[in-house]
């Protein structure tokens, strides 16, 4: 037995987002491989079986969770020169059209021994409108993100750059034409 039930002095209790987060945020820092992960949630697991049983049992899960509460990314392939982005029509693409290299690259180091084609470069897409929404979902935090001129005491401060006399007159001279109202 590695802990005494009767002692919880000291022990931090995590919620089951913040607990998966802190060990996506592991596996990052410590450039963990999926099965390392894996490994690891099994290894918790028979460690601290009752603590265990709401959290996720794979990597896979973790990262569902993550995408549900549009927290998730695209994962797109990028030219070795950055003139195409594959997506698209351009996914099936084996070498851009613009420089005509390769964009995979084959690995030498695989642990098992095989070649296979890795991409050049990675271009990672966190979605900006989930992560909006998500904000607007609660009334505390959409309270702060609304319009600043609900919210801002007008005593004279700046506190803003749109309290700057400057961007007054700029947005009153250069109006783009739009009203949001």
């Amino acid at each position: 037995m590695i802990l005494n039930k009767n002692s919880t002095q000291g022990v931090k209790f995590f919620s089951k987002l913040s607990f998966n987060i802190c060990l996506l945020h592991t596996k990052c820092i410590g450039k963990l491989s999926n099965k390392t992960f894996d490994m690891l949630l099994d290894l918790l697991r028979k460690a601290f079986p009752e603590a265990m049983v709401n959290l996720p049992k794979s990597y896979y899960e973790a990262e569902k969770l993550m995408k549900e509460l549009g927290l998730g990314y695209k994962r797109y392939d990028d030219g070795p020169n950055d003139c195409t982005l594959h997506w698209g029509l351009d996914a099936t693409k084996t070498s851009c059209e613009i420089c005509k290299v390769h964009r995979w690259v084959t690995s030498e180091n695989d642990p098992t021994g095989e070649k296979r084609k890795v991409s050049c470069k990675v271009f990672w897409h966190f979605p900006l409108k989930p992560r909006l929404q998500r904000l607007f979902m609660s009334s505390k935090t959409a309270a702060y993100m609304r319009c600043h001129s609900e919210g801002r005491t007008k005593d004279g401060c700046m506190r803003h750059p749109t309290d700057f006399p400057a961007w007054k007159t700029f947005d009153y001279q250069h109006s783009v034409g739009f009203n949001p109202f």
